[in-house]
């Protein structure tokens, strides 16, 4: 079985050898180590073999100057297999186009789908991504990267805490969260609502459920501010006899109290950092495996000083991600450059800095209204800021009914 496999994958032939020295040709063979099997005798010159596809030359070189002739009666085997399918040419040509074609429809972006936001922001997504060649019907090659495009939805976009992009086939899955929704209560959940900080009641917004606060009242985090009980009685005769009863109703609102917020900064009087001259040049690579071909300027770095952005567009077949990949490297020249500030300069840096980081872990809705500089000072070549932040914000939050209630 071993001798037939490998005789099958280098391939054989049939042949038939006639003439008065047919028999001293078949021993002259076994001689010059031609191997030769399913040797039988047809008649008293004729003869029938099977040799290797690789001895047909050195048989027909042992054939010069003997009186016998060779007839090739079949061929067998894997190289006669490939020959005969390279010669059909309009059905190799068929097979490569197929290929192509499904190669083509396979890196094309088929579905858009965007879960976990609104209809409004869904639209402001999909626009973003439109001006980025990121559509249905285009290639998904000629588009930014997954991080790209993650950065710059979230730059263009602020009502958006998180998002994640990834590639599924042909479809383009996008999950996001709304910084609005990231603590959003159910409607339909019966609970008390407490305030989430301490604070000085501005205004109420009750929807739904008892205030059991008013305005220019002190809290502290955990203080009740709407209630969800609510109690109902029997007519007035059985009063006495029946006692209260009590249920929990739906909450619903906001309280707005003035919040209080402390923060500390430093800021160097000096600084260094590198920034992008805007000069640029960039080489392409092709990549099968681990390996990497340069296709275009293979030139070595002009710069001094550089930064290197690397691109690499994947090729899928099918939802099978091929090998192969096209690399972009862009390098961008560098230069390094140093700043000095005053302290005023470097005080009001301080202060947007505190202020721009306050706003970012403010939940929607909030609004900074007073800003004071409680302690200034400056040492060992900083400027060390205590601010003092007062800010309006929503501090009534959802506290869940306990179980059994």
């Amino acid at each position: 079985m071993e001798f037939n496999n490998k005789k099958w994958m280098k391939g054989y032939v049939t042949v038939k050898i006639e003439g008065i020295h047919a028999f001293s040709f078949i021993k002259q063979c076994s001689l010059q180590n031609i191997p030769m099997w399913n040797v039988k005798m047809i008649s008293e010159n004729s003869y029938q073999a099977e040799i290797l596809h690789r001895d047909i030359s050195t048989l027909r070189k042992l054939r010069i100057g003997r009186k016998c002739k060779l007839k090739f009666l079949g061929k067998w085997g894997l190289p006669f297999i490939i020959i005969n399918f390279f010669q059909r040419k309009a059905f190799l040509f068929s097979i490569v186009m197929a290929i192509l074609i499904v190669f083509i429809l396979s890196n094309i972006i088929w579905k858009i789908e965007i879960k976990g936001v609104n209809e409004d922001l869904n639209r402001k997504m999909r626009s973003i991504l439109e001006e980025n060649n990121v559509e249905v019907g285009r290639f998904h090659w000629t588009s930014l990267s997954n991080e790209q495009l993650k950065a710059k939805i979230l730059h263009e976009v602020p009502d958006l805490m998180w998002v994640e992009i990834s590639k599924q086939g042909t479809q383009i899955n996008i999950q996001a969260v709304e910084k609005s929704n990231e603590k959003t209560e159910k409607d339909n959940g019966k609970g008390d609502m407490v305030a989430s900080k301490d604070g000085v009641i501005v205004d109420l917004f009750v929807e739904k459920g008892k205030p059991v606060v008013r305005v220019n009242d002190t809290v502290q985090k955990g203080d009740l501010l709407i209630s969800s009980d609510y109690t109902f009685s029997n007519d007035q005769e059985n009063e006495e006899e029946d006692k209260n009863k009590k249920s929990k109703s739906i909450t619903k609102g906001e309280i707005i109290a003035k919040v209080w917020y402390k923060s500390i900064i430093e800021v160097p009087l000096s600084s260094k950092f590198s920034t992008l001259t805007g000069k640029v040049y960039s080489k392409y690579y092709l990549g099968v495996g681990n390996k990497r071909l340069p296709i275009w300027n293979f030139n070595n770095s002009k710069f001094d000083d550089y930064q290197i952005e690397e691109v690499v567009k994947n090729f899928y077949f099918l939802n099978w991600k091929i090998p192969v990949t096209f690399s972009t490297f862009n390098v961008n020249e560098v230069k390094q450059k140093s700043i000095q500030y005053t302290k005023n300069e470097a005080k009001k840096l301080g202060m947007k800095e505190a202020r721009r980081k306050l706003e970012m872990a403010l939940p929607n809705g909030s609004k900074i209204e007073t800003e004071k500089v409680l302690h200034e000072s400056a040492d060992s070549g900083k400027v060390k800021l205590t601010l003092y932040f007062t800010v309006l914000e929503n501090i009534a939050i959802k506290q869940p009914l306990p179980q059994g209630d």
